[in-house]
C-alpha cells in the first residue's frame, strides 16, 4: 500500500476522491484483520480496478493499476511484485529522460 498510495495524486481529477480508494483500502485492512475472506477482498478488487479502466491518461491508468494490485495482496502475495511495476511504470513515465533510473529507485 505504501507504495500505491503514493501515486494516487496521478489520478485524473475525477477520480482523485473516488469512494473506491477508500472501500479498497478498508477492505484491505479487514482482510488483513480476519473480518472477511479472500473472495470477498477479490470482488472488491474488481471494483477498484474500474478506476483504471476510467482513467484517461497513461499515468492515471499506472497509479490506479498500482493501487488495485495493492488491494490484490490481500488475497496472493505475488501481486505486490506487479503493484511496483506499475508504480515504476509511472514513475517513469511521468520522470525526465535523464533521471529516469534515479527516479524509479
Amino acid at each position: 500500500m505504501k507504495v500505491a498510495v503514493e501515486h494516487l495524486d496521478h489520478l485524473v481529477q475525477q477520480l482523485v476522491n473516488d469512494p473506491r480508494i477508500d472501500l479498497g483500502i478498508e477492505t484491505l485492512e479487514k482482510r488483513i484483520t480476519g473480518e472477511i475472506r479472500a473472495f470477498d477482498l477479490r470482488k472488491v478488487g474488481f471494483i477498484v480496478n474500474e478506476l483504471a479502466k476510467e482513467s484517461t491518461t497513461e499515468a492515471s491508468k499506472y497509479a490506479a493499476r498500482s493501487f488495485a494490485q495493492a488491494i490484490a495482496t490481500g488475497h496472493m502475495r505475488g501481486h505486490a511484485m506487479v503493484c511496483s511495476d506499475y508504480a515504476v511504470k509511472l514513475v517513469n513515465y511521468i520522470s525526465d529522460h535523464s533521471s529516469v533510473a534515479e527516479a524509479a529507485t
